[in-house]
């Protein structure tokens, strides 16, 4: 049972959580696209909006859709991001149904051209699309709360989560409907409900930690290898655990680690069985055979090239040297998590064929969650006395993060891809123009920049195109509205901070 002044603590670490969660989400929003960019986004959208529309997972549009054993096409993503889009979907039809014409007209601030994705937009596709800064959100409060159960106090842990959300690669994903910000929000919470179980000893920690991570399931498939890790964690929680316990408490704690996972697998087994007549096989796992690009050639992409190296994408990790011995000293069982979860999706994404995941988003988004994992010991790195080096080694990385997220989200990626010519050059030689730093879509996304590509809506709307005129006095009130609403939720999450808030 937790006491009532840890039971304030707890609460207390939550509304921090909560306006930390908000002052981000405000963050975000003048940069949102408002848009899909790639085939990916507009799968789980299509999904989402035959859930809404019909009740059902058939699609009938679109990429990446394969015959059911109904004869019936649907898109091959897992459920739980359609799922959560629905909501989305609603609020933006309502829109449709009750805002002025001349509101409505506005969404798309650019005309539209067949076969270019961002520029076919209606209200339900912008207010879906508000997922991803949502998302990116919930992961940087959910970052803070592990931070301070680690040890981290909590201005250290609120500028560790702020570092993360705004200069590291987590940024670059606000912008983007992909899954992989909802598959590091799982495996994260899992991770942290699991260390709570061990710190506390409380049944509800482990179902909890279980649920989370077998919720990943219904993400993204090819996550759940970064759930290894996690689940031999969980093993070495409860085996001692398990040795002491009589067989009703033995029996007890079984039922609480493996009932949550067994309940989201036979969800997963029934969906698929429906969609597509087989138990666990599907159009995803049907990838298992284009796992054909060396090991090497996947590593040094992932961790040296110019154009998709996790290091360019977020610099803080370059802090690795400094801030995981100190966390091994102190936690040695999940600094030894936190790697072997980075290590496991290295070497498996390194081996597929379609490794860098291009044409969706820039950089290396197989291997998202390896960011917020990795600097899991930044906090209380953050708390240990600093030096003069030290204080110019962190805010040059930081820094230079934020630069490289500002170019990423501000630019229009499809104009990088088409300025730069990496579909002629995949076609040429595959990814090696990855390693070519004159052809990074870091600096693509200057270049784009440099020629007027900004993909921001609120920019958008006040320069207008050839169909709308701009609209620059109502971009600088919204601008100014989520200004003043940030200072606000700033001020509120400073004075949630004092002693006995």
């Amino acid at each position: 049972m937790e006491g009532g002044s840890e039971s304030g603590t707890r609460r207390r670490e939550r509304r921090i959580a909560a306006w930390l969660g908000l002052a981000a989400f405000l963050a975000y929003l003048p940069f949102f696209h408002g848009h899909f960019t790639g085939t990916d986004e507009t799968g789980v959208y299509l999904t989402a909006r035959a859930l809404y529309e019909t009740g059902s997972f058939e699609v009938h549009e679109g990429a990446h859709r394969f015959a059911g054993r109904d004869g019936r096409t649907y898109a091959h993503f897992a459920p739980g991001l359609p799922l959560l889009a629905v909501p989305l979907y609603a609020l933006g039809d309502l829109a449709a149904h009750t805002l002025p014409g001349a509101w409505l007209a506005r969404v798309n601030p650019r005309p539209e051209e067949p076969g270019r994705i961002d520029t076919l937009v209606t209200p339900p596709v912008f207010a879906v699309a508000l997922y991803a800064p949502l998302a990116s959100a919930v992961l940087v409060a959910l970052f803070f709360l592990f931070q301070i159960r680690l040890g981290a106090s909590p201005r250290s842990a609120i500028l560790a989560s702020a570092l993360l959300g705004a200069t590291s690669y987590v940024a670059t994903h606000s912008v983007y409907f992909l899954r992989h910000t909802s598959e590091a929000i799982t495996i994260l919470a899992a991770f942290l409900a699991l260390f709570d179980y061990r710190q506390q000893g409380r049944l509800r920690d482990l179902v909890l930690g279980s649920l989370l991570a077998s919720l990943t399931l219904l993400v993204a498939v090819p996550a759940l290898v970064g759930l290894l890790p996690i689940a031999l964690y969980a093993l070495f929680l409860l085996s001692p655990r398990l040795s002491k316990a009589p067989l009703a408490g033995r029996a007890r704690l079984l039922v609480c680690a493996s009932l949550p996972a067994l309940v989201v697998l036979a969800a997963h087994v029934a969906l698929n069985h429906q969609l597509w007549g087989t138990f666990l096989d599907s159009p995803m796992l049907a990838q298992r055979g284009s796992f054909s690009t060396p090991l090497v050639v996947g590593l040094r992409g992932f961790l040296l090239s110019p154009g998709c190296s996790i290091f360019v994408y977020s610099p803080l990790l370059l802090l690795l040297p400094w801030t995981l011995p100190p966390f091994w000293r102190t936690h040695r069982a999940e600094c030894a998590v936190a790697v072997a979860i980075a290590l496991c999706l290295l070497v498996f994404c390194a081996r597929f064929e379609l490794w860098p995941g291009l044409w969706s988003a820039p950089g290396p988004r197989y291997l998202f969650v390896v960011t917020p994992v990795l600097l899991l010991p930044l906090g209380c790195w953050l708390d240990l006395p600093r030096s003069k080096a030290k204080h110019l080694l962190l805010w040059g990385v930081a820094g230079l993060g934020f630069g490289v997220q500002l170019l990423l989200v501000l630019a229009r990626w499809t104009e990088v891809i088409r300025g730069m010519g990496y579909q002629k050059a995949v076609l040429a030689s595959g990814f090696d123009f990855l390693f070519v730093p004159e052809q990074s879509p870091v600096l693509g996304s200057w270049h784009a920049l440099r020629a007027g590509h900004v993909d921001a809506w609120l920019y958008g709307l006040a320069r207008g195109s050839e169909l709308s005129a701009g609209a620059p006095l109502a971009a600088a009130i919204l601008l100014g509205t989520l200004t003043l609403a940030f200072v606000l939720v700033l001020r509120r999450l400073r004075r949630s901070l004092r002693p006995g808030r």
